[in-house]
């Protein structure tokens, strides 16, 4: 018991300087770019009353063999600055027929005509673009129309599993 007393002493006058420090300093926010958390603001501005339909979770229902892709989930929803923006992953196969799987950053949404909407797919990093998705939304929320990989345009479906 009395080494207990010693110990939580010791650490509480060894701590309590720091913690001092700590307090004194205070936090400071810095960036030095874009980030998930600080994102930049995209090209284009969906009117809300067309962005709302769009966030959701969804999973890929059909792509066109070409495409050479097997499965794949996107979300998407709104970031800290009001824009529509996502994150999609996909599996499948490369040209000599291996395995592949990929993650990727959905940005730069806008409307290229009533009810189309385009969608920039980029690396993870949101760095370079990889391609495009060119999507109608169906009425019951699914999402259909093609991607592009990356200028070939293929067929693609995703199913709406859940609205955020």
């Amino acid at each position: 018991m009395r080494t207990h007393r010693v110990l939580c002493v010791l650490c509480s006058l060894l701590l309590a300087p720091a913690g001092a420090g700590v307090l004194a300093t205070g936090t400071v926010l810095a960036t030095t770019g874009p980030s998930i958390i600080t994102p930049a603001p995209a090209l284009y501005k969906v009117p809300h009353r067309v962005a709302v339909f769009y966030p959701g979770q969804y999973a890929l229902r059909f792509a066109a063999r070409g495409a050479r892709l097997g499965e794949g989930q996107m979300v998407i929803d709104f970031n800290t600055l009001g824009y529509l923006g996502g994150v999609a992953s996909f599996r499948g196969y490369d040209a000599n027929g291996f395995a592949t799987s990929w993650v990727a950053t959905l940005y730069n949404f806008h409307l290229t005509a009533p009810n189309m909407m385009t969608v920039d797919v980029l690396d993870r990093f949101g760095t370079s673009r990889l391609g495009r998705l060119y999507l109608q939304r169906a009425p019951q929320g699914d999402l259909v129309g093609q991607i592009a990989l990356p200028k070939t345009p293929y067929a693609i479906r995703f199913h709406r599993n859940l609205a955020l």
